[in-house]
């Protein structure tokens, strides 16, 4: 009988503790510092989800294009400026004035007044003047952008005093060298060879032995 009253009241007094026991605690709620700074971080992500996707809506930029030439209008496709005169045809007119140097043979007319006081082999035998103007035509046909032949006349419009000479009646062959020819301003030589045809004015001072003015 004993051993049952001890049992009752051990259960009775180990059972209060089990029934006693308090719940777990609930967990603390969030300050508003913390909420705030929930909410500035949500705000701080849209953002840049915001710029991410305006970004991607950006187009990619493309290359670095040089800038387009401005092309002259009447130019077809393709075409393109020159400036050579290679198997054309030319036809030229101009205006000349010169200085001339004569050389002259001891029976050749003179090529100044003459000195009375001296002998006809004694006269100046080189003289330098001024030539009268003269006007120039030329027809050129170039095989060549660099060469140039031409045949041209070349005729005075006065005569020459210090020879004695009728106006300049002069025809020869030339041609021109070019040494940039593929530029619009041009550089060239001009060697030519003429035959002069004019006569003499008939001033018998100028030509005492009746030489040929044009041997």
């Amino acid at each position: 009988m004993k051993a049952t009253f001890w049992l009752v009241p051990t259960a009775l007094v180990l059972a209060p503790p089990a029934l006693a026991q308090e719940p777990d605690p609930a967990p603390p709620e969030p300050s508003a510092a913390a909420e705030v700074g929930e909410a500035s971080k949500i705000e701080s992500v849209d953002e840049q989800s915001k710029l991410a996707t305006e970004k991607k809506d950006e187009p990619a930029p493309s290359k670095a294009e040089p800038a387009a030439e401005a092309k002259p209008e009447d130019h077809e496709a393709g075409e393109e400026d020159t400036y050579g005169h290679g198997m054309q045809v030319g036809i030229r007119g101009g205006f000349v004035l010169g200085y001339k140097m004569s050389f002259r043979y001891d029976n050749s007319p003179f090529c100044t007044k003459p000195d009375p006081e001296k002998a006809a082999n004694k006269q100046q035998k080189i003289c330098g003047f001024g030539a009268p103007p003269a006007a120039e035509v030329a027809l050129s046909f170039a095989p060549f952008d660099s060469v140039e032949p031409y045949v041209f006349g070349r005729f005075g419009i006065g005569g020459e005093s210090q020879t004695n000479t009728k106006p300049l009646k002069l025809f020869g062959l030339g041609a021109r060298i070019y040494t940039n020819a593929d530029s619009r301003f041009k550089i060239f030589v001009e060697p030519a060879l003429a035959y002069e045809t004019e006569g003499g004015a008939g001033n018998v001072l100028w030509n005492p032995t009746a030489a040929n003015y044009k041997s």
